[in-house]
């Protein structure tokens, strides 16, 4: 892998982890615009972005870890 496919890989996770926080900021809130005052539902949803954060994350060191092996 190139070093520039890298950086294209890095870019893809982040616009990601980008897109998951505004879709968590979207989804403490209601359809009028109120925040959740659930605890549960937020925890919920909370636990949600951890996960799409933590995969993004691993994405990104599973294919660092791809780039330097391949290069000896």
């Amino acid at each position: 892998m190139e070093k520039s496919k890298l950086s294209d890989a890095f870019s893809m996770c982040t616009l990601m982890m980008h897109d998951a926080v505004t879709d968590y900021y979207e989804d403490i809130h209601d359809d009028k615009g109120d925040p959740v005052m659930d605890v549960d539902e937020v925890i919920k949803k909370s636990s949600a972005l951890k996960t799409r954060v933590i995969s993004e994350i691993q994405m990104i060191i599973d294919m660092t870890l791809e780039f330097t092996d391949s290069r000896g």
